[in-house]
């Protein structure tokens, strides 16, 4: 468990060690900060994360060496997303190496965060805060075990750089190529239309009505769409069985969510063409809007737990605005309570995950 702890307090204290006012200094503290999580990811042992073969994805790589091409058609449909599983097929052909196979899907999430993070981060230290922010949300663990989901990620937050820059088909297109890996990013197409929303009341009326929805008609509302749907439903399944709990995470997104709502109202962030700033001012709207959306996603996966991992599509392309909004409160007694208070709010939000998803203690191939 402690190298989780070295990792958190490594990614704060990194900026200390790059040259300050250097303009060099944000994108080489992003790439140490992308090499650490990477070494901690790609050189894990293939044992971290096992909880629950069913649903997890290094067995896929023992699955697909005896399937041929059709056969990981028929055993992978489609209709889930099975672009992962053509591609490892693909792999082993060259090689049945597993250590190598998870660190070549670690790269990808780690990968286009990084872009993002440095792309947009306002600074080195906002930067590595975002970075904190995927570690300390949980989001970093899931990428052990949920391989297919992860990839999915990536190509997300290639999708949301779109968004940013209002590169609408290239943005369409990136979104389908993530649902060839996971069919639920399909969602994210929603993405385009919200993520401009002046922050006003709209967004706390809506956060009130999905609330309202997901505890009094929600439940039904699924539960007669799945009655539509075959036993045989994958997410059918997934639904009856729950999956993973997830309602700590409610009040942890709406927190987040709050936090970024409060200060854009207070310093009067909005979107504005003749603002020099505009880009980090949109970043900082978007944000708001994609926390608001992960809070309903997140409250619906209370009924269905699928909707947990559509949350984190939002949340992971939230955390660079996040932590750009944070920083850029005028009030510094203000900003500096919310970032050490943040801080180990998620190191212990962090560490209750730990164990029971069987990421400690830390093994690595390394040193066996």
């Amino acid at each position: 468990m402690i190298i989780y702890f070295l990792l958190a307090f490594l990614i704060i204290l990194c900026p200390i060690f790059f040259k300050a006012g250097s303009v060099r200094s944000k994108k080489w503290c992003c790439y140490f900060i992308f090499f650490s999580m990477l070494c901690v990811m790609g050189f894990r042992s293939e044992s971290l994360g096992m909880y629950d073969v069913e649903y997890v994805y290094l067995p896929m790589v023992r699955n697909v060496q005896n399937l041929s091409f059709s056969g990981v058609f028929t055993r992978y449909p489609f209709q889930r997303g099975n672009l992962l599983q053509i591609l490892t097929k693909i792999y082993t052909l060259f090689s049945t190496n597993e250590n190598l196979w998870i660190f070549l899907t670690s790269i990808p999430f780690l990968a286009a965060l990084t872009h993002l993070v440095r792309k947009y981060g306002i600074h080195k230290s906002a930067c590595a805060f975002s970075f904190f922010l995927i570690l300390g949300l949980r989001i970093y663990g899931t990428n052990f075990y949920l391989i297919r989901h992860s990839i999915a990620m990536a190509v997300l937050i290639y999708a949301f750089d779109c968004v940013i820059e209002k590169k609408r088909l290239k943005f369409v297109l990136l979104v389908l190529l993530a649902s060839l890996f996971h069919t639920v990013s399909i969602v994210f197409l929603i993405t385009y239309p919200l993520a401009r929303i002046k922050v006003s009341a709209k967004q706390l009326l809506l956060i009130s009505a999905g609330f309202v929805w997901i505890t009094y008609f929600a439940s039904s509302v699924m539960n007669h769409f799945f009655s539509l749907l075959n036993s045989d439903n994958y997410y059918y399944n997934y639904a009856s069985k729950r999956g993973f709990a997830s309602n700590i995470f409610i009040p942890v997104c709406i927190i987040l969510f709050l936090i970024a709502y409060v200060i854009c109202k207070r310093n009067k962030i909005q979107i504005s063409e003749n603002d020099s700033d505009n880009i980090i001012n949109e970043v900082s709207v978007i944000t708001v809007n994609m926390l608001c959306i992960t809070s309903l996603f997140m409250g619906m996966s209370t009924i269905i737990s699928e909707f947990q991992r559509i949350a984190f599509f939002f949340l992971s392309v939230s955390t660079v605005g996040l932590s750009n909004i944070i920083y850029s409160e005028k009030d510094k007694y203000l900003k500096y309570f919310l970032l050490i208070t943040l801080f180990f709010i998620l190191l212990f939000f962090m560490k209750n995950a730990l164990e029971p998803e069987m990421l400690s203690p830390y093994k690595t191939w390394l040193f066996t």
